[in-house]
């Protein structure tokens, strides 16, 4: 979500008059866009918020300055991307994060999956090595608290529920003892990782002593934050857990669309004397095969947005068409509903076995909001949904 579109502003200041108390961002969540709406929605509501954001990832803007200004310990993961959580690189961006929201103080601070050192491609390092590079970023957290500019800190970390064994995991007792021999009274209180009906390791994983990441962080008097909670990761891929009533049962698909876009295509491709080189060209080859069977809406805008529509300006030589146009958008539109309705088969699906097993209730809520409270009753503290719609807002309310 970010700052220039309406619906994310109008999504964002619904679900705070709604009662939602808690916003999540990032400098990286489109690049210091997200941010920049949070202050936006901020200055035109009096209400209080919880905002937390976060520290590490160098991508997209600030790519160029950090390249300049050389921090240390800067590990280039790619050539899109690379890692930090050196002092002076956390001081840079929580000076662009307070900008961007227009906050003089931060409520939670957390280094942004700091496992990313493990995955140098030239020189990963090990747990000591990260435990001392935390250790060194956590002194300089509470001298900011002493500053006023942020009240609590934390680590989001992906890897967080597994096993502390694990090369990538963090121990969380060791970064507990880490901040209390920086200050007996530290401000080291939030934590934040995946959690869903699907990955569930966070409460019924072990992570260490026999305990779970929960039930420790619990015993510490630690505040937990979960994400990805309607995004699930199985051995068959990824899972949306939403359904699309009643807006695919609705729709009607007009199979004839696929067919005649692809005979324009193969017609201008003849026209040009390419015939013959259909499957030399992956999003054609793509579209033919699959367009029914795309698992979400953003798999069809970025198959439409990144690769269609770039093949058909150049095989148009910039010059599409009016005509050709409103039947690529009828596609879109079609294709999108598609989306939807595979994902509301796959969850509808996933919701039954929850029932018949006894996980989950029939109760009243669409499923989206049954898994949200089915979390909150497992001990999760905060759970963090995108809702980037008022209408999802208007789904989840009686949570707030």
């Amino acid at each position: 979500m970010g700052i220039g579109n309406d619906g994310d502003y109008d999504a964002v200041r619904a679900a705070i008059n709604a009662g939602c108390t808690l916003i999540d961002t990032a400098p990286n969540y489109v690049d210091g866009a997200s941010e920049l709406l949070v202050g936006k929605v901020l200055r035109d509501i009096n209400k209080e918020v919880f905002i937390t954001t976060k520290a590490g990832y160098i991508q997209g803007v600030d790519m160029g300055p950090v390249a300049a200004l050389k921090f240390e310990n800067v590990v280039k993961i790619n050539n899109n991307f690379s890692y930090s959580i050196d002092p002076n690189f956390l001081s840079f961006q929580l000076q662009k994060s307070l900008n961007r929201l227009g906050k003089s103080c931060i409520d939670g601070f957390f280094l942004h999956n700091p496992e990313h050192y493990f995955s140098d491609p030239k020189d990963p390092i090990g747990k000591p090595e990260l435990y001392n590079l935390i250790k060194k970023a956590f002194s300089f957290l509470e001298e900011q608290v002493s500053k006023g500019k942020i009240r609590y800190y934390g680590i989001s970390s992906n890897t967080f529920p597994f096993s502390s064994d694990n090369s990538t995991t963090l121990d969380i007792q060791t970064i507990c003892d880490l901040a209390k021999s920086i200050a007996t009274t530290n401000h080291f209180k939030i934590i934040q990782f995946p959690y869903n009906i699907l990955e569930t390791e966070a409460t019924t994983g072990i992570h260490s002593n026999g305990k779970s990441l929960l039930s420790i962080a619990k015993g510490l008097g630690l505040q937990t934050f979960s994400n990805r909670p309607l995004n699930g990761s199985s051995s068959s891929g990824a899972v949306r857990l939403v359904t699309h009533y009643p807006e695919v049962s609705s729709a009607t698909i007009n199979n004839s669309l696929i067919v005649n876009v692809l005979d324009l295509i193969h017609s201008k491709l003849d026209e040009k004397g390419m015939a013959d080189q259909w499957d030399e060209f992956p999003v054609l080859v793509e579209l033919e095969k699959n367009w029914n069977k795309i698992g979400n809406p953003e798999g069809v805008a970025s198959l439409f947005g990144n690769y269609l529509m770039p093949f058909m300006n150049a095989l148009y030589e910039e010059k599409v068409p009016v005509e050709v146009n409103t039947l690529l958008e009828l596609l879109f539109h079609e294709m999108d509903i598609l989306s939807k309705r595979n994902i509301t088969i796959v969850a509808s699906r996933l919701e039954k076995d929850l029932i018949d097993n006894g996980l989950m209730g029939i109760g009243p809520g669409t499923f989206p909001k049954r898994l949200c409270q089915y979390y909150l009753s497992q001990g999760v503290d905060h759970v963090l949904v995108g809702m980037r719609k008022k209408k999802y807002v208007e789904e989840l309310t009686g949570l707030f």
